[in-house]
């Protein structure tokens, strides 16, 4: 038998679901009846040789959610629902939530690199941190407000200065120490000096009634060696 080659197109039984709905017809045993909907779906039955094509299932009617996901191995995510109220949330590039999905208490600081570079309005219940001068600020509702002043004070190697922001500033004025200053609280007043002694002053001449010890010490040897050196000595007693 000579084999012929036929050039021809297969289509199986498909209607619109306007047309399936009006169809009268039993699908024979087997028959894969194709719809096409309104809404531009593709849709399947396969007759049984029964009922009407209304009264088929769908194929897709077989098949259950658990069925799909025990093939897949996970439960799908619907796209719908991500990024947005009562679903779930996304990832940006670099792996983490955005911003804008988590409660303002998550992202309370935000740095910038100078403080012109945040945004031109900003939010209320944020801190902004400069990284260039590492100073904070908060959004008034009109404008950035430094929050405290944030100075940086450092040792000067000038005396009664100190260093604010890297530029000498004058503190006190110097003092130098004084010898005779009694008032402790003074920065003049030297702490722990040493005790001096009263000056002794050595009478010009030799006197008996004389009230310096070391001069006494002198009259008494000069008398001592007069009497040594006396034949004589009257005592004036009276009995």
């Amino acid at each position: 038998m000579a084999e012929r080659t036929l050039l021809t197109k297969i289509a199986l039984v498909n209607k619109t679901t306007a047309q399936w709905a009006s169809e009268t017809t039993i699908p024979f045993r087997g028959c894969p009846c194709v719809e096409f909907t309104a809404d531009g779906k593709t849709k399947m039955k396969i007759g049984d040789g029964t009922n009407l094509y209304s009264a088929l299932p769908y194929i897709a009617d077989d098949i259950t959610a658990a069925m799909i996901i025990a093939a897949l191995g996970f439960t799908p995510i619907d796209s719908a629902k991500v990024g947005v109220a009562e679903g779930v949330a996304s990832l940006d590039s670099t792996g983490k939530v955005p911003s804008a999905q988590l409660p303002s208490y998550v992202d309370d600081v935000i740095e910038v690199a100078g403080i012109d570079n945040a945004p031109t309005t900003g939010e209320t219940d944020k801190i902004y941190v400069d990284t260039v001068s590492n100073k904070t600020y908060r959004w008034s509702g009109t404008a950035y407000v430094e929050i405290s002043a944030s100075d940086i004070v450092t040792a000067s190697e000038n005396n009664g200065y100190i260093k604010v922001n890297g530029t000498d500033v004058k503190v006190y004025e110097p003092t130098q120490a004084d010898w005779n200053e009694t008032d402790e609280t003074s920065p003049a007043f030297i702490k722990n000096k040493p005790t001096i002694p009263t000056p002794i002053t050595i009478d010009a001449e030799l006197s008996e009634t004389s009230t310096n010890a070391v001069q006494n010490k002198v009259v008494t040897a000069a008398l001592a060696d007069k009497i040594d050196k006396t034949d004589s000595l009257f005592l004036n007693c009276t009995l």
